[in-house]
């Protein structure tokens, strides 16, 4: 494979074009070879990337953003990437799987999902996209990364799928109270109630989010445990169905 490993593993999937948000940097990051079970894991990326995938339609097309997680360490870019943007482009929703930068970079990680707002509004005739429906689906740290986007007014809607982060001992995260909820997006929650570590913060941010916009969704499964992507050995198997359903109402009206 080339250095650029993110071009690479995204074509073969089967986007329509890898958008360099930073032209300038070419240090994509690499594979990550230590764990062997079929998830490719980018890590140390300083050029942030977006993967594209259009629809074929006439009529402008719903965005999002997709934010993989990896604990802010690294990018799990097949199983909450590119396989995520297959199943919502099903749906006629357009994507962009964003690789932000790591490890640990959480300012710098929330200025390359600003930065890709903007890009998609650049862009929007381009890639046939709705600049009035992006929003954006983030997994595990790629979900507080989409939460810290909802709540900052930068998205329309927004799919949190077992969230890390979200709370602060027993209140929201400081960094995710910027429009102190009165301004929130619709916000689609999934998490399962075996993830001990992280469903926590789900249930406080859920209980504001559902308030303050009440086509906001919170399902909580009995099992799943985290980072199972579309396919939980548990309960947390009706999520995508579950959001489906969902977006269908916000997006389409249906």
């Amino acid at each position: 494979m080339s250095k650029n490993i993110v071009y690479d593993l995204c074509k073969e999937a089967g986007c329509d074009e890898v958008y360099q948000l930073d032209p300038n940097n070419n240090d994509f990051g690499s594979l990550d070879t230590t764990i062997q079970d079929g998830t490719f894991r980018i890590e140390n990326i300083n050029s942030p990337q977006l993967a594209i995938y259009k629809v074929n339609s006439i009529k402008a097309a719903p965005v999002v953003i997709i934010c993989p997680g990896g604990g802010y360490n690294t990018i799990a870019l097949n199983k909450e990437g590119t396989v995520i943007a297959k199943y919502l482009q099903e749906q006629n929703i357009a994507t962009a799987v964003l690789t932000y930068r790591t490890p640990k970079r959480r300012d710098d990680a929330y200025l390359d999902l600003v930065n890709t707002v903007k890009a998609l509004k650049d862009n929007a005739v381009k890639w046939n996209i709705d600049v009035n429906q992006i929003g954006g689906i983030g997994f595990s740290a790629g979900g507080h990364l989409i939460a810290r986007g909802a709540t900052t007014g930068l998205l329309n809607f927004s799919l949190l799928i077992y969230p890390a982060y979200l709370n602060l001992e027993e209140d929201v995260a400081p960094e995710l109270t910027t429009l102190n909820f009165k301004q929130l997006p619709p916000i689609f929650i999934a998490h399962s109630n075996d993830d001990t570590i992280h469903v926590k913060g789900s249930k406080i941010f859920s209980k504001k989010a559902i308030i303050y916009n009440p086509k906001s969704k919170f399902h909580c499964y009995e099992t799943g445990g985290h980072g199972y992507g579309l396919y939980s050995q548990g309960k947390a198997i009706a999520w995508p169905q579950d959001a489906k359903k969902w977006l269908k109402e916000i997006l389409f009206n249906q």
